[in-house]
């Protein structure tokens, strides 16, 4: 079978370091997550304000672009630099999960498509988050490299965009949609497996071989059916144990305001008692 190979490799920042450039819980680690958490609950904090920003469209449609770009710049960047190992570009279709999550982004940002959120809110806010801690592919590119930052807005924008819309939209998840991922990952799965089959090299879902950093997929079976099969296991647990976790926020939550009303109306009632009190004195 024919293949395209690298042939612009170039060193510099749109480039390459050497492995171990980045290393897991360094600085170049945390500090991009803490900023990040910031980012979110400042989001949370101000969300009336921002949810009556005349203007408030243009936040997403700058997310939207953004997240575009961003996109985009890692094909434009491919196409420079190359594979550090040479490589082929046909293991680089746009047939990831974080790929799938960053498209299906851009629609919800500027359609605000509720079947969008529902599937993003599933796969971001569970799958999405392991890049976050075991950033796998970006071992050769630290801070000084622009993979590095690439890497982290790919993967930002999308679980920003699910907790942005939770809450300054008011969207909701409910486990009645836990089935709505699976409508995408279950064929592109199939699809992943038939490209990584015939395609040297290719590694779509992780289905084809380990990474170069540590992750999840380098303790899987060699099997790939069998491999699929304990990811599928694996999404399902995530999402059930995430839509638990939705739940017990929102009772928690309903209980903390109902015992905030319930003071208030015993305040209320205590001012009263005085109040009659004083008349009868």
């Amino acid at each position: 079978m024919p293949t395209t190979t690298s042939e612009f490799y170039s060193e510099g920042f749109l480039g390459y370091g050497e492995v171990g450039d980045f290393k897991y819980w360094s600085a170049a680690h945390i500090i991009p997550l803490v900023l990040f958490i910031a980012i979110i609950v400042l989001t949370y904090i101000f969300r009336d304000k921002i949810k009556n920003l005349k203007h408030e469209n243009w936040i997403r449609y700058i997310l939207a672009f953004s997240m575009m770009f961003n996109e985009m710049s890692f094909y434009w960047r491919l196409l420079y630099a190359g594979n550090p190992d040479g490589g082929n570009f046909l293991n680089h279709f746009p047939i990831q999960v974080c790929t799938i999550s960053s498209i299906l982004t851009v629609f919800l940002l500027t359609s605000e498509n509720k079947h969008i959120f529902d599937y993003l809110g599933f796969v971001c806010l569970t799958l999405g988050l392991i890049p976050f801690f075991t950033p796998a592919v970006i071992v050769r590119t630290g801070p000084t490299y622009y993979r590095y930052y690439q890497f982290f807005f790919e993967h930002m924008i999308p679980v920003y965009s699910v907790f942005y819309f939770m809450f300054v939209k008011g969207y909701k998840m409910s486990i009645k949609n836990i089935w709505k991922p699976f409508v995408l990952l279950v064929p592109f799965g199939i699809i992943a497996i038939i490209l990584n089959h015939n395609i040297e090299g290719a590694n779509y879902f992780y289905l084809g071989h380990d990474t170069e950093g540590a992750s999840l997929a380098n303790i899987m079976p060699d099997n790939v059916y069998l491999k699929a099969f304990i990811y599928f296991l694996v999404a399902i647990s995530l999402f059930a144990i995430e839509i638990g976790i939705y739940y017990l926020v929102i009772y928690l939550n309903n209980k903390f305001k109902k015992e905030e009303i319930k003071e208030d109306k015993e305040i209320i009632n205590n001012e009263n008692y005085y109040d009659n009190i004083e008349e009868k004195l």
